[in-house]
């Protein structure tokens, strides 16, 4: 089962409503916030680093107790070089190119190990591939290039909180669905996959989905913060417990 979690960055300044559930905000002092428009916008973007984020290839470590852990695949492509001379140009960019501040890949895969009625290895593999932007030059002032920086990061960081949330639900749960019958642990993967996650990563959204621009009494852009966003990760009909479908083989071969 395959899908993507696209944090939608930004329309640099197309005007748009700000949602009522507002995450804390992100300026540098003396920004103006009574000044500021709404502004472009993110999602799941975290006010905090997401903590110790695993290196390339390294396996996420199972649950106190769990004794299984998930086949964890992360992997982050070459960042898509972006040229601005500010950020507010930077965010725009990026939109152009890749539609989004950034995009995070979730493939998840299913192959338990079944022992008398029960499900004594559950065989959940994930792989999780971050595409992002990165700043590749322009002539932007020392104010706009340590601004676009920032900006730059704030999308890493959501990201691998993405990744880190999709690693966290799905490792419990491997260690709620382990030992248990085989009917039940696959309700409880599929609701963890189809349920929990995408919950999780709408909550993040909620908080924080959105990045607005703040800008000083003259009118120029000087920070940014982050706020509250709506959106669904919800999938029709997923299940990842179910076979993948058996492709039909061209007229002739094998024969």
């Amino acid at each position: 089962m395959s899908r993507d979690r696209e944090p939608r960055i930004p329309a640099a300044l197309t005007p748009r409503t700000v949602p009522a559930r507002q995450g804390a905000r992100l300026t540098m002092p003396g920004a103006d916030a009574a000044a500021t428009p709404a502004g472009a916008d993110f999602a799941e973007v975290p006010m905090e680093p997401p903590g110790q984020a695993l290196q390339e290839g390294e396996a996420p470590k199972a649950a106190a107790g769990c004794g299984e852990a998930i086949s964890w695949t992360p992997a982050s492509p070459v960042p898509t070089d972006i040229r601005a001379d500010t950020a507010v140009e930077f965010a725009a960019n990026v939109d152009a190119v890749l539609g989004a501040g950034g995009h995070t890949h979730i493939s998840i895969g299913f192959s338990p190990t079944v022992d008398k009625g029960k499900m004594t290895q559950v065989g959940l593999s994930v792989t999780s591939s971050i595409i992002r932007p990165r700043f590749a030059g322009g002539r932007p002032s020392e104010k706009e290039l340590a601004l676009i920086r920032r900006v730059e990061t704030f999308i890493k960081d959501h990201e691998e909180r993405h990744r880190e949330l999709s690693k966290a639900v799905l490792q419990q749960a491997v260690c709620d669905a382990r030992n248990q019958p085989v009917a039940s642990a696959k309700a409880i993967v599929k609701k963890a996959a189809c349920d929990k996650e995408p919950t999780a990563q709408e909550a993040l959204d909620a908080k924080e989905g959105q990045l607005e621009w703040v800008k000083d009494s003259t009118g120029a852009v000087v920070d940014f913060k982050a706020v509250g966003a709506k959106h669904n990760y919800h999938v029709k009909d997923c299940d990842p417990t179910k076979p993948a479908p058996v492709e039909d083989k061209p007229k002739g071969e094998g024969e």
